[in-house]
């Protein structure tokens, strides 16, 4: 399917597209779907790298690539700083997505 890839500190949107795959690359990246199933990709990054996404809805899955495995899932925090509940996923390399207002139950794997 079409879809957008992130090189370094980006913004990346969904359109209105039924299906778009929004893939998170080096650096931190903020990743915003939109109407429609998307598929967020992550693989490996840099320890430290921390990605921000949200805006999904029930059909959204998330991609780890490359064989990463994740390491934890905690949904006890505001890491965003909005006053919601955020799932954190940290990944075996370091990595941090932050999945921003999703709680850990609506997080589907890909």
């Amino acid at each position: 399917p079409p879809g957008l890839r992130s090189a370094g500190e980006d913004v990346s949107v969904a359109d209105l597209r039924l299906r778009d795959t929004l893939e998170g690359g080096a650096g931190d990246d903020v990743l915003w779907s939109g109407s429609g199933y998307e598929v967020l990709v992550f693989g490996p990054g840099e320890s430290g790298d921390r990605d921000v996404a949200g805006d999904f809805n029930a059909d959204d899955r998330i991609r780890l690539d490359d064989g990463l495995p994740l390491a934890s899932a905690d949904s006890t925090a505001d890491a965003t700083g909005d006053g919601q509940l955020d799932t954190v996923l940290t990944l075996s390399d370091g990595h941090v997505i932050v999945l921003a207002g999703w709680s850990a139950g609506q997080v589907l794997l890909a």
